[in-house]
């Protein structure tokens, strides 16, 4: 078969982070479509360390399901000061929807106090 089950322990975000010795600065999530339930999972620390998050935009995963991508992330952030980062045209952009117009991207998450921080990391980034 091409898929099979597998048995595994499940952990909330909040549960793992604390068990590091410090903040969390950077979150890089990749599941496939359900980023929503995984951030609600690690509220406590996104909301405490204040984290860039790194999430990969595929609204076709949520699609099937058929929920909207763009208002999951929006409920999953809410109330929590986070601005979204994407790439548009030779730059970077920030917005507070959580979205991109491309089929697939990465979606950069920072809190509203670090947003010309990150963007102009990110922009010295490309630029090398």
């Amino acid at each position: 078969p091409r898929y099979r089950a597998v048995e595994g322990r499940l952990r909330c975000r909040d549960d793992v982070a604390s068990s590091f010795p410090g903040p969390v600065a950077v979150v890089k999530i990749e599941v496939e479509g359900h980023e929503d339930p995984v951030l609600r999972g690690g509220r406590r620390t996104i909301a405490a360390d204040r984290p860039v998050i790194v999430a990969e935009w595929n609204p076709a995963y949520p699609h099937r399901r058929g929920t909207d991508p763009t208002e999951r992330l929006h409920a999953a952030m809410a109330g929590l000061g986070y601005r979204s980062v994407r790439r548009e045209g030779g730059g970077w952009i920030a917005g507070d929807r959580f979205h991109s117009p491309r089929d697939i991207d990465n979606l950069v998450m920072c809190p509203r106090e670090r947003t010309h921080e990150v963007l102009g990391a990110l922009s010295r980034s490309h630029r090398r």
